[in-house]
């Protein structure tokens, strides 16, 4: 199948498992008992994870100069998500039994998901992309099906029109099936330190959407966020 071995299929399904299974569960998980900003924040360390499990798996070299890149571009996160979570005072907040499981299931999230991408660019160094992202997408059935399915069944869902439709079908083939594609196709060309700071434009993408289509503001702040991760992004290439 797919011109490949059993155990070549086997092995890349097992990174759709972690991927799309748990990585992936995790993200749900956590964003439904954390809060946005904290999902934000907390998922925006996965280029880190990405530098330390590629040196550790793939013999990558943590160098000065990917350092420097990756400091760069988080500060420009942390520009980007702070008027987000302004409006919430740390010393007044309590940190309810949901929230702590909810933060630490983002943290296993990054974790997961830094480990799957480095995996991928390890298997796609004798596979094609294509062929590694529909495994990838298999690999992680065994996971949502079942939760899904239970899901549907301990809390029901509302009414399913034309427009939640369009909706799920846009998140299946766009922001996953397509997104998810060309996320493999970087890590299978460039090094896996340096593919992984692409994540760093998530919430740059999310405020420029949010400003279209639901009248969020653009600030100050903002773009020079999205200056510092340009040039985040610069260093990283320049290597």
């Amino acid at each position: 199948i797919f011109g490949i071995t059993r155990a070549q299929f086997w092995q890349v399904f097992g990174v759709g498992f972690v991927g799309y299974g748990i990585s992936i569960g995790f993200q749900f998980v956590g964003t439904k008992l954390s809060t946005a900003a904290n999902g934000s924040l907390v998922t925006s360390a996965t280029p880190a994870f990405v530098l330390l499990f590629a040196a550790l798996m793939l013999g990558e070299k943590i160098t000065p100069r990917r350092l420097l890149a990756l400091t760069v571009a988080s500060l420009g996160v942390l520009a980007v998500i702070y008027p987000r979570s302004s409006g919430v005072d740390p010393r007044t907040a309590q940190l309810s039994p949901y929230l702590f499981w909810g933060n630490l299931s983002l943290v296993a999230a990054a974790l997961t998901w830094a480990l799957y991408s480095v995996l991928v660019r390890k298997v796609t160094r004798d596979i094609d992309v294509l062929s590694v992202s529909l495994i990838t997408f298999a690999g992680g059935l065994p996971v949502s099906l079942p939760l899904g399915a239970w899901e549907a069944a301990t809390q029901g869902y509302g009414p399913i029109g034309w427009g939640v439709v369009a909706g799920v079908l846009f998140l299946g083939i766009i922001s996953t099936a397509l997104a998810m594609y060309l996320w493999n196709t970087a890590f299978a060309t460039l090094d896996a330190s340096a593919a992984s700071l692409t994540f760093f434009a998530q919430p740059v993408v999310g405020t420029i959407l949010g400003a279209f289509f639901l009248g969020d503001k653009i600030t100050p702040l903002f773009i020079l966020g999205g200056v510092l991760i340009g040039i985040g992004l610069l260093i990283s290439s320049r290597e």
